[in-house]
Order: C-alpha cells, then structure tokens, then sequence
C-alpha cells in the first residue's frame, strides 16, 4: 500500500520528457559495448538480435532531428553487422497506456 502522497502524476515527471540528443551521432560507450557484444556472439556461435527499448511517444521523435538519430542508430547497427528487430518507432508506447508509479 503506498503512503499518501506516494504516487505522482507520470506527467509531473522527467519520465514524460524527450531523451536529450546531441548535435552529432557518435559511438557511445553503450554502443561499443553493444558491438564488442555482438562480436562476442559471432566468435561463439551465439545468435544476437537487438531492438529498442519500450518508450514513452512523445512529439518530439516527430522531428527531423529525432528521425535521423533513429535512422542513423539503425545504419551504426546495420555497418556492425548486429541484427535489428523493428525500428524505434514500433515500441513507442502510448502516454495513456503508459504506466509508471514513483515511490518517493
């Protein structure tokens, strides 16, 4: 049972923000582990897919801007070899239906 004043509104929160980008796409720490992964795999016989994480929709993945980061984050994938299923867009997920409680 949660206290009152425990749960808050999920528009009241950074949850319902767009992820921030920077100006140019680069080979993030996540990424080179991601590759350095997906090599692992390849070198042991081991399948390895990737898709993308279940997030919030928000207008801003709308954008240009939004659209040729995903596009370029497919590419970086696609130059490494790493299996996708989907794109990005196929796991946004609908503000009313996403749920989240904080519990402060």
């Amino acid at each position: 049972m949660y206290k009152q004043g425990s749960k808050k509104n999920i528009y009241e929160h950074d949850y319902y923000k767009a992820f921030h980008l920077e100006d140019n796409f680069y080979e993030t720490r996540g990424l080179l582990e991601i590759k350095k992964f997906s090599k692992w795999c390849k070198n042991n016989n081991i399948k390895f897919f990737i898709t993308f994480p279940n997030i919030m929709t928000h207008e801003s993945y709308l954008k240009t801007s939004y659209k040729d980061y995903f596009n370029d984050l497919i590419k970086y994938f696609k130059i490494n070899k790493i299996d996708v299923i989907g794109r990005p867009s196929d796991f946004f997920i609908q503000k009313n239906i996403f749920m989240i409680h904080i519990i402060i």
